[in-house]
């Protein structure tokens, strides 16, 4: 069962999972010997799965990649056609979809910011 300060301990490793332990004993108003337990306990019981990084995409030169639905009153098979010579115009975009179910084209963007945004 979590109480207040496993809550807090939680909401304070999930926006910094690299807070010291001294700085997370002090915002909750323990010690840190109690801390360190408290977190060791929240790991074991499966509260905590793991850690991770967050990366700079920009630093790292890694695309954006965006999904984009696209819905249509049109379904003809002459409107499809200029639709997708228009997608297929646009470098950026590698793959486009169809779906008849929903009437809906679905469009997949990647692009790698330009190196001046670095």
């Amino acid at each position: 069962m979590l109480d207040d300060r496993d809550r807090r301990i939680l909401a304070l490793l999930q926006a910094d999972a690299e807070t010291p332990v001294a700085d997370i004993a002090e915002r909750t108003a323990l010690s840190p010997s109690a801390c360190s337990r408290r977190i060791a306990r929240l790991r074991a019981e499966g509260y905590i799965t793991g850690a991770m990084a967050l990366l700079d995409r920009h630093k790292l030169n890694l695309p954006t990649t965006v999904f984009l639905l696209v819905r249509t009153m049109r379904h003809s098979e002459d409107w499809l056609g200029h639709f997708h010579a228009a997608v297929a115009s646009i470098p950026e975009i590698v793959e486009a979809h169809m779906s008849a179910y929903i009437s809906m084209e679905t469009v997949k963007l990647s692009a790698a910011l330009p190196t001046n945004h670095i």
